[in-house]
């Protein structure tokens, strides 16, 4: 099987940093993604949790806030509470300062 999943949508949170069992450092955060359509009484979009290690954690970190505007790659998981997308690769397109 191949799982794989691109998301572009703004962050509802700001990073929160966390080291994991590996000792590696995470960057956890949430990003809103809005349908394309939706009926009506549906919700307008979807809330993913984004976990990105390593390399990508330390930047996300460094540089992501909240209303970031973001293209996440990676893998999709499903919890209880979102669905979680373990992030190889955040490209960041707009910076979360609202004007």
């Amino acid at each position: 099987m191949y799982n794989r999943i691109i998301l572009t949508g703004n962050l509802i949170t700001n990073p929160e940093e966390r080291i994991g069992n590996d000792k590696k450092k995470r960057a956890i955060y949430k990003l809103e993604v809005k349908r394309m359509y939706h009926r009506e009484g549906d919700p307008e979009s979807d809330t993913f949790r984004i976990i990105s290690s390593s390399k990508q954690a330390e930047n996300d970190l460094k540089y992501l806030t909240e209303h970031a505007l973001v293209i996440v790659e990676g893998r999709l998981e499903f919890t209880n509470e979102y669905p979680n997308v373990l992030a190889d690769n955040v490209r960041y397109i707009a910076n979360g300062q609202q004007k």
